[in-house]
């Protein structure tokens, strides 16, 4: 088990097939599960985008506390700003309810994230909270 678990997290090919089924099992994964979802997935989005040639890719706008529970494959979260995501009027003073928020709002993406700020002079909060190499400044920083 650690043998696999060592290959796939070093993103390596692992040679047992049979080994890695065993893991998944006893992690209490369900690659059939796994595997129909993102397959059912793919099939919707494809009918989706041949169903109105007009619009390619359909786009839901909502609030992160009505986006719990959604997935999309590229999430914008706009106006994230402390004035916005920190309800205190001590920005300092982060609530657990505006981590919460957070962690929503990040989670829902299954590819990638577009954090967009209005605010130039004072890098968010909570983009600290982000390991730097997994950001990507695009426009202004």
């Amino acid at each position: 088990m650690l043998k696999v678990l060592s290959l796939v997290s070093k993103d390596k090919e692992v040679p047992d097939e049979n080994a890695f089924a065993d893991l998944l099992v006893k992690v209490d994964i369900d690659a059939y599960g796994l595997a129909k979802d993102f397959l059912k997935n793919e099939i919707d989005s494809k009918a989706l985008s041949n169903s109105n040639p007009a619009r390619k890719m359909p786009i839901t706008a909502t609030t992160i506390q009505s986006s719990k529970g959604l997935a999309a494959d590229y999430v914008f979260i706009t106006h994230f700003d402390d004035r916005y995501f920190i309800k205190n009027n001590d920005k300092s003073k982060i609530a657990d309810q505006d981590i919460c928020n957070f962690l929503v709002a990040l989670t829902r993406a299954r590819k990638k994230v577009f954090l967009i700020s209005s605010e130039t002079t004072k890098t968010p909060a909570f983009l600290d909270w982000i390991e730097a190499e997994r950001i990507e400044h695009i426009g202004q920083k």
